[in-house]
């Protein structure tokens, strides 16, 4: 759950998009769309928690490019 912090009763309308804040200025939604239309919205749009962070891809051997033999 994304939580962010603008003006209170702020209207952010975008096309297939409608985001109400409430009275004090708040919003928290699970919605991918419009955490990233909020996330690019700094800094007048502030997210009050942390975004999660996806867990980094180990590259694997079957992943790796074979090495080239030598000539």
């Amino acid at each position: 759950m994304a939580k962010y912090k603008t003006l209170p009763n702020y209207e952010l309308i975008r096309p297939g998009i409608r985001i109400q804040f409430n009275s004090i200025g708040t919003y928290a939604t699970n919605n991918e769309k419009e955490i990233a239309l909020l996330d690019n919205a700094k800094p007048f749009i502030e997210r009050l928690d942390k975004p999660e962070s996806k867990p980094a891809q180990r590259e694997t051997k079957s992943s790796k490019k074979p090495a080239k033999p030598k000539k």
